[in-house]
C-alpha cells in the first residue's frame, strides 16, 4: 500500500500560500527599490542643477534667476521629503510582508514536519511487516524441511 498523507491538500495549500507571499515580498522589495531610485535621481538632478548654478554665478546671474533657483531647490526639497516618506512607508509594508512570509513558512514547515514524521512511521511499519513476512517464510521453510 503506497504512502498517503492525510494532510497533503493542506500542505499544497500552505506551499501555494507561501509562494504567493514570496511574490508579494518581491513586489514590495521592487517598490522600495523604485522609491530609492527616484530619490537618487532627484538628488542627482539637484546636484547637477547646483553645479550649473555655480557655473552661472561665475558668469553672472540676475537676482530673479537666483530667486527662481532658490524656489526650485525648495520645491525639490519638498519633493524629496515626500519621496522619502513614501520610501519609509513602503519599507514598513515590506517588513510586514517579511513577517507574513515567515509565518507562512513556519505553517508550511509544521505540516511538512508532520508529513515527514508520518512517512518515517510508514516506512518503519513497512519494514517491520517485510521483516515479519521474511521471518514467517523462513519459519515455514524450516518447518517444511523438518517434516520432509
Amino acid at each position: 500500500m503506497p504512502f498517503h498523507f492525510s494532510l497533503e491538500t493542506v500542505l499544497r495549500y500552505r506551499k501555494s500560500r507561501e509562494h504567493a507571499h514570496e511574490l508579494l515580498l518581491q513586489a514590495a522589495n521592487q517598490r522600495v527599490a523604485n522609491a530609492r531610485v527616484e530619490i537618487q535621481k532627484l538628488d542627482d538632478y539637484v546636484a547637477a542643477m547646483e553645479r550649473q548654478k555655480q557655473l552661472r554665478l561665475q558668469t553672472g546671474l540676475s537676482s530673479a534667476e537666483l530667486q527662481f533657483e532658490g524656489l526650485r531647490r525648495t520645491n525639490f526639497g519638498k519633493r524629496r521629503k515626500v519621496l522619502e516618506a513614501e520610501a519609509v512607508r513602503l519599507d514598513a509594508l515590506r517588513r510586514k510582508q517579511v513577517e507574513v512570509l515567515r509565518q507562512a513558512r513556519r505553517e508550511r514547515e509544521v505540516i511538512e514536519g508532520l508529513r515527514t514524521r508520518e512517512l518515517q512511521i510508514y516506512r518503519q511499519t513497512a519494514a517491520r511487516q517485510e521483516q515479519r513476512s521474511s521471518d514467517d517464510q523462513f519459519l515455514l521453510r524450516r518447518a517444511f524441511l523438518r517434516h520432509s
